[in-house]
């Protein structure tokens, strides 16, 4: 029964977050004459600008095609983007002209600043892509949305929040609640987990590997539904062991971590 139960919980989960990235978001279609094997010719531009950080904790990025990598800073209150812009198009006219309808947007939010990936809604034929490589203050609340690359963020002291389908999510040096939602890849985290903190991670397709102090406090959850679940240097109290997940404590349980993942498996390490 308890299987079961969590089988259907993981399905109603990420039918949700899919729900979600489908309509939650702007629209960028492909036109049903859209062919990316044409889009040999390709246009690049650098951008570089950076924002003031005072009186500001959040940093929420909106991005659709390209990698992300964010690293906290302890010694500067600026935050710096820089970055890429690349559109990929059958000739390279095309590309150099359709280069000026993708643009980073910057948008002051409550207590924050929000940058978002602009571009055309139609694609027709092209691929639009912007990598972003941004540094930040480290006291930062971190929030990123993408459609398809790999994210990276390291040395964040604050909650770090990542939704992403198609690409590998990679946490380090995290001091801080976090949470993934992911559709297809890998992800991976390297962190400490604060009184009361939660570290929840969501995947359909990929693995889940979690490296966490072994002294670490919370109440633990890891299920899969078509794959394996490894512990190693953890002392998990009170287990709960079925063939799909792993409940217990890690000492007080002040924490909760909830590993949850349909077709891969799970591997999380004591330090």
């Amino acid at each position: 029964m308890e299987t079961r139960v969590f089988k259907n919980c993981l399905f109603k989960l990420f039918a949700a977050y899919i729900f979600f990235i489908v309509f939650g978001c702007d629209e960028y279609s492909i036109g049903p004459n859209d062919n990316f094997n044409n889009a040999s010719f390709i246009a690049k531009e650098s951008f570089s600008f950076s924002a003031v950080a005072l009186n500001n904790f959040k940093f929420r990025l909106e991005a659709i095609n390209g990698n992300v990598t964010i690293t906290g800073n302890s010694t500067s209150d600026s935050i710096i983007i820089k970055g890429e812009k690349i559109v990929a198009s059958e000739s390279i006219s095309d590309a150099q002209t359709h280069l000026t309808q993708l643009n980073v947007d910057t948008q002051n939010i409550t207590n924050g600043i929000l940058i978002k990936t602009k571009q055309p809604n139609e694609s027709n034929g092209r691929s639009y892509t912007i990598n972003y490589i941004i540094s930040i203050p480290n006291n930062y609340e971190i929030s990123v949305e993408l459609a398809n690359g790999n994210v990276l963020i390291s040395s964040i002291n604050n909650a770090v929040s990542v939704n992403n389908i198609n690409g590998e999510v990679s946490l380090d040096d995290i001091f801080g609640s976090t949470f993934i939602n992911l559709v297809n890849g890998q992800i991976k985290s390297k962190q400490s987990l604060p009184q009361n903190g939660i570290i929840n991670f969501a995947s359909v397709n990929g693995s889940i590997k979690l490296d966490i102090p072994s002294n670490t406090s919370a109440e633990f959850s890891a299920g899969t539904i078509n794959g394996n679940i490894s512990v190693s240097n953890l002392i998990i109290k009170n287990q709960v062991v079925t063939a799909t997940s792993i409940k217990g404590i890690l000492n007080a349980g002040e924490g909760k971590i909830n590993l949850s993942l349909v077709n891969g498996s799970i591997s999380a390490a004591g330090l």
